[in-house]
């Protein structure tokens, strides 16, 4: 099932959750991105759905922090 929401504001109290070799897909994104200093974070926003209501939920993602010494 998936409903349209829209994210309001930001994203806070942002928290790394798994690092590195600790990310089960960390071998598809490093094929797909590239190498570097992956980590998998949790956060909490607002989000407003399409039948309006307005309550915050809970998204996780991954974020490429790069190659340190790279250009």
């Amino acid at each position: 099932m998936s409903e349209k929401f829209e994210i309001i504001g930001r994203v806070d109290l942002i928290e790394t959750i798994a690092v590195g070799n600790r990310i089960r897909e960390i071998r598809r994104l490093r094929e797909m991105y590239g190498h570097g200093s992956w980590r998998k974070l949790k956060g909490l926003a607002l989000v407003a759905f399409a039948d309006g209501t307005i309550r915050p939920s809970s998204f996780t993602g991954m974020k490429h922090m790069g190659l340190a010494g790279g250009s």
